[in-house]
């Protein structure tokens, strides 16, 4: 993997898009104000720079994508939690089987935690009562 500049979370970047419609908005109530103040006859409105708030916004979207020098981790298929319910009964020492019920049972298990990495194992044994 190559280690450089990238981000963490891309679609953050999505949040830029909107510093264009902050700004009309701006821009539209600035048109309602200097209306508002024509009516009363003073139409001088000192000149306002929200540069500030659309640098801030933009450094808000590049917060969002969280840039990271590091190498991206590739993500690990995460499985739930498995849970073997085992029989040791007197009945899976049955012979109709080879071998027995309860040492098939034992193989099929083995395999299946021998496929599961990293997640977390756990065996229930009962028996009649």
């Amino acid at each position: 993997m190559n280690s450089g500049f990238h981000f963490a979370n891309p679609t953050g970047l999505g949040a830029a898009l909107l510093i264009p419609l902050l700004w009309l908005l701006f821009r539209h109530g600035d048109r309602g104000r200097i209306a508002a103040m024509a009516t009363w006859g003073e139409i001088r409105i000192p000149p306002t720079s929200r540069a500030l708030l659309y640098i801030s916004a933009l450094f808000l979207a590049f917060g969002l994508a969280r840039p990271t020098w590091r190498a991206p981790q590739p993500e690990t298929a995460q499985g739930g939690d498995l849970v073997f319910l085992l029989d040791v009964s007197r009945s899976m020492l049955a012979n109709d089987a080879v071998p027995s019920r309860l040492e098939r049972a034992k193989m099929t298990a083995r395999a299946l935690v021998a496929e599961a990495h990293g997640q977390r194992v756990a065996l229930v044994a009962f028996s009649g009562s």
